[in-house]
């Protein structure tokens, strides 16, 4: 459901969601997303002579500020936190703050989906890429996940190593890095986040916001811009945490592994 919702309903135009989504993949270097691109690019009505530009590097065959999401995908790909605050303004200011947003869902969804396939190996389909697949969720229909399923509870776990002792991970304490948060703290943001009576008023129909208001600043700015993207991501993560059932612990460690990884400071 959240591949369809970027590849059929993401609000960017499709020739650009699709060459976004390929940038994505080249950098990551994901068989499986570049074929998926390239067959969106080509429903797209990219011709063969400028998807084999594309390949080349040349984006010359895209606009000005095509060129300038797709650069900026690439960059959030590779090395994220080098983003600048006028490359963001200069997006926004010709993509508009929803269509902006939408631009680095889709991001962070390439991402995701690359990750995933890179982890498990799996490089394409037998027969060649295939469009999206539409379906509905069917909350009713979860079901328990078999004990035999479930993942290692820390008390069963084998035993890892008592310390990291790599000096990259020491270098940074905890009085230094407390520090820096607080500088990312008095920084202005990059968009505005809308309130939470806004997000309710911009909820698509039939939609049934949560009892209780969200307070999360980048949640807001996902639900407040781009509400139907926002509630596929929620409904993934949502069946993840039912499936997994991973201990909190090492669910924490392992998501400031990664965020200390690309710098980010969230």
């Amino acid at each position: 459901a959240l591949d369809e919702a970027h590849r059929e309903r993401n609000p960017l135009n499709p020739r650009l969601r699709a060459a976004v989504r390929w940038m994505v993949a080249r950098a990551n270097r994901s068989p499986y997303g570049l074929a998926t691109a390239e067959l969106d690019l080509t429903r797209a009505g990219v011709e063969q002579a400028e998807m084999e530009a594309l390949r080349s590097g040349n984006l010359a065959g895209f606009t000005e500020i095509e060129r300038d999401a797709l650069n900026f995908a690439d960059q959030m790909t590779t090395d994220a936190s080098t983003a600048t605050d006028e490359q963001v303004a200069r997006l926004i200011g010709t993509l508009g703050r929803e269509r902006t947003v939408a631009l680095v869902l889709l991001i962070a969804y390439g991402n995701f989906q690359d990750r995933l396939l890179l982890s498990l190996g799996i490089e394409g389909e037998p027969n060649g890429a295939l469009p999206a697949l539409a379906v509905t969720l069917d909350r009713a229909a979860m079901v328990e996940v078999p004990e035999r399923l479930r993942p290692a509870t820390a008390e069963s776990a084998p035993p890892g190593p008592s310390r990291i002792d790599d000096p990259e991970w020491l270098g940074l304490d905890f009085d230094a890095l407390k520090s820096q948060l607080e500088g990312q703290k008095a920084r202005a943001g990059r968009i505005p986040v809308p309130t939470w009576d806004e997000i309710v008023a911009r909820m698509p129909a039939g939609a049934t916001p949560p009892t209780n208001p969200l307070r999360i600043q980048w949640s807001l700015v996902c639900m407040g811009y781009q509400p139907g993207l926002a509630s596929a991501w929620g409904a993934a993560t949502g069946a993840f945490a039912v499936d997994a059932r991973q201990d909190r612990v090492f669910e924490e460690s392992l998501f400031w592994v990664v965020t200390r990884t690309i710098h980010c400071f969230y």
